[in-house]
């Protein structure tokens, strides 16, 4: 089996404010599904990415960022596939450096 030609992957496009950058994205394993000799990578129902937000400069403690980001995806329901869009905005709020424990899931 080989890899479908036509798989397009998630991707997420960041519109950051200065001084602020994503690191280590990770998005959960995909199911694999077969379609005639074709591997297609599949997500079913919500996918949820995680990141780490490192703020530089002169960003205060318990302040706001605002976050926007471009995220496209491919839908696929048997041979029919159409790309997906969403122009998403939040904010979090700056807090003190904290150690995460990695997932293991695949980094973009």
């Amino acid at each position: 089996s080989q890899l479908s030609t036509d798989y397009v992957p998630a991707t997420i496009e960041w519109d950051l404010p200065p001084g602020i950058s994503v690191k280590g994205v990770q998005w959960p394993q995909p199911l694999s599904v077969q379609q005639g000799d074709v591997l297609q990578p599949t997500y079913q129902r919500t996918v949820t990415a995680m990141a780490t937000i490192a703020v530089f400069g002169d960003a205060r403690r318990d302040s706001n960022l605002p976050l926007r980001a471009d995220v496209r995806w491919q839908v696929c329901k048997e041979l029919v596939c159409k790309l997906g869009r969403a122009n998403l905005e939040t904010t979090v709020s700056v807090g003190s450096s904290v150690p995460r424990a990695t997932t293991g899931a695949n980094a973009d």
